[in-house]
């Protein structure tokens, strides 16, 4: 469906993957939400024990979502020709996990991870600041620096010449600090 054409919302996509009991209504669920499919993920993830009430069901359908994830990292890895799988699994497999149809009404939350990340946007700019602006000056990517050197330097930087000497701010010398 085009950009125009989708209309629904993530908790009518949730809801419709979740209630389905047949794989070409679950699949095309997401055909109509203007969603990244790994936004889809995170909400069906943190919504299935709300909805599936049987230990056999959650089960089930944790073990689809498991399988999900692996496709879902093959495909953060360029994979592309997992994307399908990944899709079939994570709506059809969720979906066909339960013997029964569950038809309480349940209140779909927003992914908890979302959340977190909203919560800790400014700190994790600032730390991404933090590894260019000492990469820069030890001539390593921003990511070495994140997980080779900045344990090192949370050590060392007790002394103020250490962050000083990486031009660092009050700011962005605390995230050494933690």
């Amino acid at each position: 469906a085009s950009f125009r054409e989708r209309k629904s919302s993530i908790f009518d996509a949730v809801r419709k993957i979740m209630k389905s009991e047949n794989v070409k209504e679950a699949r095309s669920s997401l055909n109509s939400v203007a969603e990244d499919p790994d936004y889809v993920f995170w909400w069906i993830e943190n919504n299935v024990m709300e909805e599936y009430k049987n230990p056999e069901d959650l089960a089930n359908a944790m073990t689809a979502l498991a399988k999900a994830d692996l496709f879902r990292t093959r495909i953060r890895k360029q994979n592309w020709k997992m994307l399908g799988y990944f899709i079939d699994v994570l709506t059809a497999g969720t979906a066909l996990a339960k013997k029964q149809k569950y038809d309480s009404f349940v209140m779909y939350r927003p992914p908890e991870i979302i959340a977190s990340l909203s919560r800790t946007k400014k700190r994790r700019a600032l730390r991404k600041d933090v590894c260019r602006k000492i990469g820069k000056s030890l001539h390593e990517s921003s990511s070495t620096i994140n997980s080779v050197y900045l344990p090192f330097l949370k050590i060392i930087s007790q002394n103020r010449d250490v962050a000083a000497s990486f031009g660092l701010t009050e700011e962005e010398a605390e995230v050494l600090k933690t």
